[in-house]
């Protein structure tokens, strides 16, 4: 997360299904952030996914029949 005052730092926060943290150091948010963008690159975009749903829809429907 980044804020627009210039005197608050930046930060990571990271939620697992046993403890959440808040990351401030600088290593560790650049390594967040590159994280982040990996998956935001590999994610279909929403007119994808929307397409993806139907088609597995449509197979599971075919596949009751």
């Amino acid at each position: 997360m980044d804020f627009p005052h210039p005197l608050d730092p930046s930060l990571a926060y990271s939620e697992t299904y046993a403890a959440s943290m808040f990351l401030e150091q600088p290593e560790e948010i650049e390594r967040y952030d590159a994280a982040f963008g990996l998956i935001q690159n590999a994610a279909l975009s929403a007119a994808e996914s929307v397409d993806f749903m139907n088609r597995l829809i449509t197979e599971s429907e075919d596949q009751d029949a």
